[in-house]
């Protein structure tokens, strides 16, 4: 018996706009317009015979055909993307080694994990915490993440995460100093120096902070707890050792569960981005691009939790 399915790029747009509630975001997801998303809806509605959602001036409104028609819609589209992540990672076996920065390793990587390897049980990773830079064509390296303002030739990259920087404390050490009106405020509280990040430049650094925030520094600025791994800077001020300044991609975990908090909207985008590096043979290799695509996607998902 044949199917007698919607257009089936009207029912991804109707979807994707009702989980934001929005043309643009739906739109972005779906790398196309958001007039293309509009019209891609529109036609749905007239093959369906109903209104799937009220456009209001500041978003969008399911009707209740709407909101009966989207879980089954989403719980469809969820086993297409379970069965094709399943059906891509039989035949894909062996060991994949993988350079990568201790921090990023701990704080974002590891505790993903557990969806790539239920997603390709037959790859082995080998995840190498390092800083320095590998040398591919010496050592057994498949891909390296590092935090770099680019990729250059020979070596071939994808820009993976930007990131910004702002203030991050626990909650206890705000209870204990009080509200933070300023980012002068800030001077009051033991500043955590990441020197993992800075090293001898200064562009991720308190004193670059704090010339974007406009706040007059003190001579000994740099006094305090320095600390040359990002991941130990940040597991001091979870500890209530000090205020740190906060690397968006790595301490989004730590913020989302309650660990941390924001005390200012004031923050600075970084000199330097994650990106993932192999050769140019590696990207042939099947292995390599499907951890490579598993990371898009978690990154991705990142994306969407932090602009909810």
């Amino acid at each position: 018996m044949s199917r007698k399915l919607p257009p089936l790029n009207g029912l991804r747009a109707f979807e994707a706009a009702a989980r934001y509630s929005s043309f643009a975001r739906a739109a972005e997801e779906l790398n196309v317009t958001p007039a293309a998303v509009s019209h891609q809806i529109k036609g749905l509605e007239a093959h369906l015979g109903v209104t799937l959602f009220r456009r209001l001036p500041n978003g969008l409104l399911l009707t209740a055909a709407g909101h009966a028609y989207l879980p089954g819609l989403t719980e469809g589209f969820d086993r297409i993307a379970r069965s094709t992540t399943e059906l891509r990672g039989r035949g894909l076996a062996g060991r994949l080694t993988v350079s990568v920065l201790s921090s990023f390793a701990g704080l974002w990587l590891a505790p993903r994990l557990a969806r790539f390897r239920d997603a390709y049980p037959d790859i082995e990773l080998f995840l190498r915490s390092e800083t320095r830079i590998v040398d591919f064509a010496r050592e057994a390296v498949d891909l390296a993440i590092r935090y770099v303002p680019e990729v250059l030739p020979p070596l071939v990259g994808e820009r993976l995460l930007d990131e910004t920087l702002s203030p991050v404390l626990s909650p206890v050490l705000l209870e204990r100093a009080g509200p933070v009106a300023d980012a002068a405020a800030l001077l009051a509280m033991p500043l955590i120096h990441d020197a993992d990040v800075t090293g001898a430049d200064v562009s991720n650094s308190w004193r670059r902070f704090f010339e974007v925030a406009k706040v007059v520094m003190p001579a000994d600025l740099e006094q305090g707890l320095l600390i040359n791994d990002t991941g130990v800077a940040v597991a001091a001020a979870v500890a209530g050792q000090g205020v740190v300044l906060g690397r968006s991609v790595l301490v989004a975990d730590h913020l989302a569960a309650g660990r941390l908090v924001r005390p200012l909207s004031v923050q600075m985008t970084a000199a330097q981005a994650y990106h993932v590096v192999t050769t140019e043979a590696g990207r042939a290799d099947p292995r390599i691009a499907a951890f490579i695509d598993w990371l898009r996607e978690e990154a991705m998902i990142g994306l969407v939790s932090r602009r909810d």
